[in-house]
C-alpha cells in the first residue's frame, strides 16, 4: 500500500507533507496506470519487479477497495 501511495504523490507532485492521498477517491483508471508502472519499476535489488510483488501489491489494493466498497454500502443501510 505505501508504494501505492509514493507512487501516487510522485504522479500527481503532493509532497508527503501535503494534505492526506484520499485512497477511496482513486479510480479504477489510476489503478491500471499503476499496474502498467509497475511493470517499468526498480525492485530493491536493481532487477524488475517480480511478477508475484505485483500481483500481492494489486492484490493488497483490491483488498482495500473491496473493504471501502463493503463500507459505504453498509453506511448507507445504518
Amino acid at each position: 500500500m505505501r508504494a501505492f501511495v509514493v507512487w501516487l504523490r510522485e504522479r500527481h507532485g503532493i509532497a508527503a507533507d501535503d494534505a492526506p492521498v484520499n485512497l477511496l477517491a482513486v479510480s479504477m483508471d489510476v489503478v491500471a496506470a499503476y499496474a502498467d508502472a509497475m511493470r517499468a519499476m526498480i525492485g530493491r535489488y536493481g532487477k524488475p519487479l517480480a511478477p508475484a510483488t505485483r500481483a500481492r501489491r494489486l492484490s493488497s489494493l483490491s483488498a482495500l477497495y473491496k473493504h471501502g466498497v463493503e463500507e459505504q454500502r453498509n453506511s448507507h443501510w445504518r
